[in-house]
């Protein structure tokens, strides 16, 4: 058995977090969107996801075994913060649809419609 993991900032492949928390666990990482929510995080040292309907956010899912779950979790819980809540989502990857796990900003969080990415792409906000 396996879990999935919605990523869509510095939790992506390529960046220091995926390497200190997710790359021994990750059975698989691809390419996937997440519909109905949008992306926050111009300006700002890391990103948000809200829901939003008609906007899509850019990520990956990556697959972990379902053993290693509970330990990963409580660490990525730690590493989110209290501005985020684990939550399960269903998103897109390779023409078919799966549940994931993703940290979405808490409703109290007061995102600026301004700090919103356009491309849906945390990584297009990276140096």
């Amino acid at each position: 058995m396996v879990a999935r993991l919605f990523v869509y900032g510095t939790l992506r492949s390529g960046n220091r977090p995926f390497d200190e928390f997710l790359s021994e666990s990750a059975l698989y990482v691809e390419p996937a969107t997440l519909r109905d929510h949008a992306l926050y995080g111009a300006g700002l040292a890391y990103p948000y996801v809200a829901v939003a309907r008609g906007y899509t956010v850019v990520g990956e899912v990556v697959t972990v075994a379902a053993s290693g779950w509970p330990d990963l979790t409580a660490v990525l819980d730690e590493y989110e913060g209290p501005e985020y809540s684990r939550v399960q989502v269903v998103v897109e990857t390779f023409g078919s649809q799966v549940t994931a796990n993703t940290y979405r900003a808490l409703p109290h969080i007061d995102l600026d419609p301004a700090s919103r990415i356009d491309s849906a792409d945390w990584m297009d906000m990276q140096p």
